[in-house]
């Protein structure tokens, strides 16, 4: 064989093992991409897993601190004062409002709400995710407009008025409502989602 012949086996052969080597490290790299994309999956859902039990927990404790001491009442009693029936109806509509309205239920609201319905308003309220679709840094202020809002229609309620605090769902002009039926009429109020004061 010649040297140019030679040179050509060489190369030819030294091509082949570089097109073996690159295909099966291809495949490799592939390999461990999927292998990352599912370690990186599995950490997602365990932290997702880990924060659906740390909110079980903390419901759990505010049911028991709540709830409970309502419940053994109930079992224990023949039978309840008319203070134990406006608790416990006041206790069921705390519960309620943190399922419906997870985003009006904080701070001085909760005590708001509380105070009104023992004047004997009616209170409903209504969180359908509006909120939390806004841009990040419009989130508190609208919460923060909402929450001044309602606070300023509890304190003019009086008996027989009905106050409803609604978060719209997200993607309409407006991000929520409150609503107040009175004998003196009914006021609307409305809060823009792309609003920023």
């Amino acid at each position: 064989m010649t040297d140019s012949g030679q040179e050509f086996s060489w190369n030819l052969s030294f091509l082949a093992v570089c097109t073996v080597l690159g295909v099966a490290m291809r495949r490799q790299v592939t390999i461990i991409n999927e292998l990352r994309d599912t370690t990186a999956s599995v950490e997602i859902h365990r932290e997702l897993a880990a924060a659906r039990t740390a909110e079980r927990d903390r419901e759990l404790v505010y049911l028991n601190a709540t709830a409970r001491p309502l419940l053994e009442r109930i079992v224990d009693s023949d039978s309840l004062s008319d203070a134990d029936r406006i608790e416990i109806s006041l206790v069921e509509a705390q519960l309620r409002d943190r399922i419906r309205a997870r985003g009006l239920v904080r701070g001085p609201l909760v005590d708001a709400v509380r105070e009104a319905r023992l004047r004997g308003v009616t209170v409903v309220l209504l969180d359908d995710g509006g909120v939390d679709a806004l841009p990040e840094s419009h989130r508190e202020l609208t919460r923060q407009r909402m929450t001044a809002l309602l606070l300023r229609e509890l304190e003019k309620a009086t008996e027989g008025t009905t106050v409803t605090a609604r978060i719209l769902p997200p993607g309409r002009a407006l991000v929520a409502t409150v609503l107040c039926l009175s004998e003196s009429g009914v006021r609307r109020h409305e809060i823009e989602a792309k609003k920023s004061d």
